[in-house]
């Protein structure tokens, strides 16, 4: 005979988990529980979400005795792979454990808002001017900033390269043209593990086919305007 039973599992916020219990008395059982893990592995989530998870599910043949979920490595407040482990033990003793890969990561609405930013062009030893821009218009892995630099009249997108999106950069976007002439951006920056700021070492390329090339270096420091 098998039974369903349902129950909360406290840890650092709480997860359902659905078991499967079987009941067989006077059979020995040899084999571990077997835990079910639904929905993505890896889990991607947004930077300052707390450790939620899907719904789990648990069989075993002669009944769960205990179950726990190992959050301690999570961190939903700083970007990062982590590693949550479930364990469950059946009544004769047998264990088995499964684990969920979380990846916390910066996304676009991550990154959206007003910024105080301060230009050195050239970098390191050019001026600094200061500005303020609101990036916006996001994406899972992009946000846009409307006037790059202060000096493009064009939207820029600036990606998050890597799984973790605190890697970003601007692959030769095209910011005007002529029939002569083109310019484009070129860039790559890091954002810190908690989004508090993050900079962009840019290079700026006007491609002219009657002149020589001009190019520009330049850093930006963002900083977020509460």
């Amino acid at each position: 005979m098998k039974k369903l039973v349902h129950f909360l599992l406290a840890c650092t916020s709480m997860v359902v988990l659905l078991l499967s219990v079987g009941c067989n008395p006077g059979e020995d059982d040899t084999t571990a529980p077997t835990i079910y893990l639904y929905g993505t592995n890896p889990t991607y989530v947004k930077l300052f979400t707390p450790y939620v998870d899907t719904l789990i599910t648990i069989t075993d043949a002669s009944g769960i005795l205990e179950t726990s979920v190992d959050t301690s490595t999570y961190n939903g407040d700083s970007t990062g792979v982590y590693i949550v482990t479930y364990h469950a033990k059946d009544v004769e003793g047998n264990t088995s454990s499964a684990t969920r890969t979380y990846v916390v990561r910066i996304e676009g609405t991550t990154l959206q808002g007003k910024y105080k930013v301060f230009r050195t062009q050239p970098y390191p030893n050019g001026d600094t001017l200061t500005y303020f821009e609101q990036l916006s218009l996001p994406e899972t892995k992009g946000i846009y900033s409307p006037a790059f630099a202060n000096q493009l009249a064009a939207k820029v997108k600036i990606e998050m390269a890597n799984k973790t999106g605190d890697t970003l950069k601007i692959t030769k976007q095209v910011v005007s043209f002529t029939p002569t002439s083109i310019t484009y951006v070129n860039a790559s920056g890091v954002a810190t593990h908690t989004a508090s700021s993050f900079y962009m070492d840019y290079t700026i390329i006007n491609d002219n086919s009657e002149i020589a090339d001009d190019t520009i270096k330049g850093r930006l420091l963002y900083t977020p305007v509460k």
